[in-house]
């Protein structure tokens, strides 16, 4: 099962990590090294999107996603803070956030 990860649109998607569940511990006909990876990039849209484990391999046991994983990651929107001048000469900072993706 991945774990859940929650990342900025715009930062690099790094480190994922999950749990592999059902084996009987040290099984030694378990091979490989579990991994967990995703197609979402930094700039994908802001949204909900998969973290697939693999990388185990033994023909005693079926590996399969946990339901979980579907929308184990979510890139959220960031803060932009814009800066005027106006008045007088005062900075003035303002918080704006960008929208969130529309449905297609």
């Amino acid at each position: 099962m991945a774990t859940a990860t929650t990342v900025n649109y715009g930062s690099p998607i790094s480190g994922l990590t999950g749990s592999v569940t059902g084996l009987i511990p040290n099984d030694p006909t378990v091979s490989g090294t579990a991994s967990f990876t995703t197609t979402a990039g930094s700039t994908s849209p802001i949204g909900s999107y998969a973290i697939n484990g693999s990388g185990l391999v033994d023909s005693n046991y079926t590996f399969v996603q946990a339901g979980s994983n579907a929308t184990a990651l979510t890139i959220v929107a960031v803060p932009v803070t814009c800066r005027s001048t106006g008045w007088a000469g005062r900075t003035t900072a303002h918080r704006m956030w960008r929208p969130a993706a529309r449905a297609a």
